[in-house]
Formats: structure tokens, C-alpha cells, sequence
């Protein structure tokens, strides 16, 4: 894996955009008031920073802990087989409309 630096920054404006729309739609925000407070709530920085900074936070640990791994993936490679759902069925257990 190649961690450099433009690579790093597209990945964390991705989570960037991610965190916002996941913030605005999974929650049903409907009030503008709601998705200002997750940046600045009463003039502080709000949660949004605090998931940015694990975030790359998470990313600098993860370069650093894998940094020697450089090997290619074979096309080829055993793929491990699924033999229990149990973890998938816990999952959609959660989702509610």
C-alpha cells in the first residue's frame, strides 16, 4: 500500500463529505439549526471536528503501522468463504426507517 500524501488528502476529504451527509441524512435533520450545531455548538467546535481529528488521527496510526507493507495483491489469491451471517443479521437488526 502506498500512503503518500495526495492520496491521504483525497482520502480525507472524502471522509470529510462523508461525515457531513451521513451527520445530515441518517439523523433526518430537518432544521437547518441542527446541522450548523454540528460544527459550532454554542460558539465551540461541535462533533464534526472531534470525528475529523479521529479520523486522521485513524489514518496517520493505520500509514505508520502498515508503512512496510508494499507487497502487490495476486489476482489469484484464496478468498476466505463466509460461514456465519450472525454479524450481518445483527446489523440489519439496527435498521429502522
Amino acid at each position: 500500500m502506498d500512503f503518500s500524501a495526495p492520496s491521504s488528502i483525497i482520502s480525507a476529504i472524502i471522509m470529510l463529505i462523508i461525515s457531513v451527509l451521513t451527520s445530515a441524512f441518517i439523523t433526518k435533520m430537518k432544521q437547518w439549526q441542527r446541522v450548523k450545531d454540528f460544527f459550532w455548538y454554542k460558539g465551540r467546535p461541535g462533533m464534526f471536528f472531534a470525528v475529523e481529528l479521529g479520523a486522521v488521527l485513524s489514518a496517520l496510526i493505520l500509514a505508520f503501522l502498515f508503512r512496510k507493507e508494499k507487497a502487490k495483491i495476486p489476482k489469484n489469491a484464496e478468498r476466505t468463504r463466509v460461514t456465519d451471517f450472525v454479524p450481518s443479521v445483527l446489523l440489519l437488526g439496527t435498521y429502522r426507517e
